[in-house]
């Protein structure tokens, strides 16, 4: 009856540490538990200026399993973090006018 009770409590905690994380923080532990594609670099300061397509093509190029999302800078957008998206915000020009990052 005592290991029944200790896998009880194990699992309560569990649910309720992934339970109250943010939305970011599951889909990190989630990504984790999942083995999810991961990036070698966060960012690309140095795409900047450069064309959207551009900048995609040498993000794949990098990391071919990455999704990455070319949109405009004022684009509505899901707040939520994944491991496996890069998004290239780009400007009326088709620039690219942030850092493009994962996430």
């Amino acid at each position: 009856m005592n290991s029944i009770s200790s896998w009880v409590r194990l699992f309560f905690l569990v649910y309720l540490t992934v339970s109250l994380a943010s939305p970011g923080h599951r889909t990190q532990l989630f990504a984790y538990a999942m083995n999810e594609p991961q990036c070698d670099t966060t960012g690309w300061s140095e795409l900047v200026g450069k064309d959207g397509e551009t900048a995609k093509t040498f993000i794949l190029q990098k990391n071919p399993e990455m999704r990455v999302d070319v949109l405009p800078h004022d684009a509505m957008m899901t707040m939520d973090y994944r491991t496996d998206r890069v998004r290239v915000m780009v400007d009326e020009q088709q620039k690219v006018v942030r850092e493009p990052r994962v996430g």
